[in-house]
C-alpha cells in the first residue's frame, strides 16, 4: 500500500536545479514532517519537533547557502524517523526503532514490505535525484564541490558537546583540511575536527554520491541552538558561503 497521496508534498526538494555552478547542496535531514499514513508514527507534535526527528535549523542554512553560491540544493522533505537517507540500507538505523530514550512506536514490528515501501517512496526519490543531478554535471564537464549540511543536538545522552561547528570527513580529508585551516581564523568560534560524528561506513550521502565520483567534499554540522532562528540561519549560511568561496 502506497504511504503517500496525491496531496502529500512531494519526498524531494530542490532549488537551482539547472545550477553550473561549483557547488553542490544536500541536506539529508531537512524536515521534521510524517505523511498523514503515518500517524505521526506514534509520536506526540513535542516529539517530532526534537532533534530526533530532523537537524533544526539546517535547511534554512542550506537554502541561504544555496542563494548566495547560486548551487544546486536537494533536501528530503519526510523526517528521518519514516527513513534515513544518510545510512546505508544494510544499517538498522534506516528505519530507527529507539532514538536517545524515545522508541518510535511506528517502526517497531514493522513488516518488510513497509520497508520496502518507505525505501522505495523517500529513499530512492531522493538519491535517484541527487545522481541525475550529477550525472548530468558529469556530462557537461563541470566541476562539482559536494556539501552536505546537518546540524547536531548540543546534548547528547546527557553529554554536553563543545564545539559550535563541526566539520565532518571520510576519505578525502585535503579538502575539509583546507576548511579547517580557513576556519581557524575564526577565533570565536568552538571548531570540531571530525566531531561531533565521523563519515563511516553507516553514511550513504557523501559515500554514495560524492567519494565514488571522487568529487571534492565536506559536512558541516552545525550546533543547533546556533541557527533556531531564520535571522540565524541566514547569518551562518552567509559566514559559510564565503568559507566556501575561499577554499574553492
Amino acid at each position: 500500500m502506497e504511504i503517500l497521496s496525491s496531496a502529500d508534498e512531494n519526498p524531494v526538494g530542490i532549488l537551482r536545479p539547472d545550477s553550473r555552478k561549483k557547488f553542490f547542496l544536500t541536506c539529508d535531514h531537512a524536515s521534521s514532517s510524517i505523511p498523514p499514513a503515518l500517524c505521526d508514527l506514534g509520536l506526540s507534535k513535542n516529539e517530532l519537533q526534537r532533534h530526533i526527528g530532523w537537524d533544526i535549523g539546517a535547511l534554512g542554512v542550506a537554502q541561504e547557502i544555496s542563494k548566495r553560491l547560486d548551487a544546486t540544493l536537494v533536501w528530503q522533505n519526510y523526517s528521518r524517523l519514516v527513513v534515513d537517507c544518510n545510512r546505508v540500507l544494510k544499517h538498522p538505523g534506516l528505519i530507527p526503532q529507539q532514538v536517545e530514550a524515545t522508541s518510535i512506536l511506528g517502526n517497531i514490528n514493522i513488516t518488510e514490505e513497509e520497508r520496502r515501501q518507505r525505501i522505495s517512496e523517500f529513499y530512492n526519490p531522493y538519491h535517484l535525484k541527487i545522481k541525475r543531478l550529477l550525472d548530468t554535471r558529469t556530462e557537461e564537464g563541470l566541476e562539482t564541490i559536494f556539501i552536505s549540511i546537518h546540524s547536531f543536538t548540543p546534548v547528547y545522552l546527557g553529554h554536553q558537546r563543545p564545539w559550535d561547528l563541526g566539520v565532518l570527513y571520510s576519505d578525502d580529508v585535503v579538502y575539509s583540511h583546507s576548511v579547517l585551516d580557513r576556519l581557524s581564523r575564526e577565533t570565536n568560534l568552538r571548531i570540531g575536527d571530525n566531531e561531533p560524528y565521523q563519515i563511516d561506513e553507516k553514511d550513504c550521502t557523501i559515500p554514495l554520491h560524492a567519494l565514488k565520483r571522487g568529487l571534492r567534499n565536506t559536512l558541516f554540522e552545525i550546533k543547533q541552538d546556533l541557527i533556531t532562528s531564520t535571522a540565524h540561519q541566514i547569518s551562518w549560511g552567509k559566514k559559510l558561503s564565503q568559507i566556501l568561496v575561499e577554499t574553492a
